[in-house]
């Protein structure tokens, strides 16, 4: 592609000049044309030779002749006469030559011509048919070339574009992001490649800089080929979510919760300040499963699952680690955390089931972990604590729910 958009940009006369002529083969005239030129040798050359000492001898014998009947002339007037005669000889005899001459290589510069035009006319259909944006900047940062496909996606013309730098057109993080790559093509003599994301329209694109060289070996120009890849990350994004997300609730799944929950404990660190991890299992689920199905028993931790999420904030983390299992990992929390959330929770809990025609009634037990900085424990021991209350609880309604 670098060499396809060379030829679309090099000078004509240097491209001429540098490419083989086609009719060197394939030329359509007499084979003795190469020997009726004024660069050839062979026998013709000889006779040539021969017949223009004989013109310039006969000649020079009727001037003499001429001379000696006339009245004597200054020896200068006879020179110029002289020098007068052998121009008109040798031009009434290398006419003819110059003219076959001048014939071929005309007929050689029109067929070298049309072959760069037709040449010229294929590449530039390439580079407009192509669906990636093709465009070329200089040293400068400045527009050099633009294919129609990235003049369309922006909406401008080519005058608005050519010439001008690249940060008039784009914002000031982009246009650093795009100078730092321009420069390093033009240090490195290497194409780089580069995912970018387009303030313009939130469009990703895999950008691949090249450098374009003159005859010399000098990088002129970067040309960037820039091939849409949104629906690539689209699904990425989807197969990310996939990995760290639980497909029945939505919600973070075991991995997606200890990776960022991970993070968090990096942070807290940094910050010194205390993380509260909640650890709460739906009740019952196992009755809902054995008395109306599982797929009742599916809707139930779906319920679940948007219950816990209308209680804690949008910035904890909450996560299905297990069949009825969830955690929830709350940042910055103050002394009354806890107790704030478990109201909110039984709130929400009693909204749902007075609202809910369902036979039986959500509940949810908790137990929580207090991860402090100055006394770190592991996220697994945290659980540990959390899981250990969250089970004294689940014990404690089922005794109250027998006695």
């Amino acid at each position: 592609m670098i060499g396809l958009l060379q030829h679309l940009l090099s000078n004509s006369s240097k491209r001429l000049s540098n490419m083989p002529l086609k009719s060197d083969k394939n030329y359509h005239n007499p084979p003795t044309q190469l020997h009726s030129s004024l660069f050839s040798f062979g026998n013709g050359k000889l006779r040539f030779c021969l017949t223009v000492l004989i013109a310039i001898f006969i000649i020079e014998t009727i001037l003499m002749v001429v001379l000696s009947l006339l009245p004597p002339m200054p020896g200068i007037i006879t020179a110029i006469l002289n020098a007068l005669l052998l121009v008109v000889i040798l031009s009434l005899v290398f006419w003819p030559q110059l003219k076959k001459e001048i014939t071929f290589q005309s007929a050689r510069f029109a067929e070298t011509q049309e072959t760069l035009l037709k040449s010229e006319e294929r590449y530039r259909a390439l580079v407009e048919s192509t669906e990636d944006s093709i465009y070329l900047v200089n040293r400068q940062y400045c527009y050099i070339f633009m294919n129609q496909n990235h003049l369309a996606r922006l909406g401008y013309s080519a005058k608005e574009f050519f010439g001008r730098p690249y940060s008039e057109f784009h914002a000031e993080d982009e246009t650093h992001q795009f100078e730092a790559a321009v420069d390093e093509v033009f240090a490195m003599g290497k194409s780089i490649q580069q995912e970018h994301q387009s303030d313009r329209d939130n469009v990703y694109f895999l950008r691949t800089l090249s450098p374009v060289r003159d005859k010399n070996g000098t990088v002129t120009a970067v040309m960037i080929i820039s091939k849409q890849i949104t629906e690539r990350k689209k699904i990425e994004e989807e197969l990310r979510k996939l990995s760290l997300t639980d497909e029945l609730t939505g919600l973070y799944n075991r991995r997606g919760f200890m990776t960022l929950a991970a993070q968090q404990i990096k942070i807290a660190n940094r910050l010194k300040r205390e993380l509260l991890l909640v650890s709460t299992d739906l009740d019952d689920l196992k009755v809902i499963n054995d008395t109306m199905g599982h797929k009742e028993g599916d809707q139930a931790l779906i319920d679940a699952a948007s219950i816990l999420q209308d209680t804690f904030r949008s910035s904890d983390i909450i996560a299905r680690i297990g069949g009825d299992e969830f955690v929830i990992l709350q940042i910055g929390i103050p002394d009354d955390t806890l107790s704030a959330s478990t109201d909110r929770l039984q709130e929400t809990l009693g909204k749902h089931n007075l609202q809910s025609e369902k036979p039986y009634k959500l509940s949810l037990s908790l137990g929580s972990a207090v991860y402090n900085p100055a006394d770190a424990k592991s996220l697994e021991q945290l659980l540990t604590e959390a899981d250990v209350k969250m089970y004294e609880q689940k014990k404690s309604k089922n005794l109250q729910n027998k006695g």
